[in-house]
């Protein structure tokens, strides 16, 4: 007779927590989210004073609040090949939504004549006692009549990056 032997181990781990009395539950996680929208199909057969360029809508709960970083890849200006349509005003406004307790509301900030290089920082505080809840910020231009230049496609990119405040 033939004897069989079948060994089983088992591992079992097992987390032990204390809760203390009265101590806070953990915060919620991170949350610092932004959605772009860009506008295109601009009427360049004359000027524009405060029209929408983009749209930014803003979700934080980070509570050293949050920057946003706006680059210009031609500079405030509108290009097609070597051509350019120069804006002569760029507005960061707010549009509607929920602002963090303790953060300041971008109101007509001038964002063409605060550039650093292609670079504009809205940095609206470092502490946030509340959540940013779907705040909608714009940024808006304006231009000179660009009478005498060639038709063609005009663009200009902005790139835009969320980051926690500092």
């Amino acid at each position: 007779m033939k004897i069989r032997l079948f060994y089983f181990c088992f591992l079992f781990m097992g987390l032990v927590v204390v809760i203390k009395p009265g101590a806070l539950s953990p915060p919620d996680p991170l949350v610092n989210t932004m959605q772009c929208q860009g506008v295109v199909g601009f009427d360049f057969s004359g000027s524009s004073s405060n029209e929408q360029i983009a749209l930014f809508i803003i979700n934080s709960n980070a509570v050293n609040g949050f920057d946003v970083s706006f680059r210009f890849a031609n500079r405030c200006k509108f290009t097609c090949g070597t051509r350019e349509i120069p804006m002569t005003a760029v507005i960061l406004d707010k549009v509607s939504g929920v602002l963090g307790t303790g953060l300041a509301e971008p109101i007509d900030l001038d964002v063409l004549h605060n550039l650093s290089g292609d670079e504009f920082i809205w940095d609206p505080g470092a502490a946030q006692t509340t959540e940013t809840v779907n705040y909608i910020v714009e940024l808006r231009a304006s231009w000179a009549n660009p009478a005498g230049k060639l038709a063609g496609f005009y663009s200009e990119a902005i790139t835009a990056v969320i980051s926690v405040g500092l």
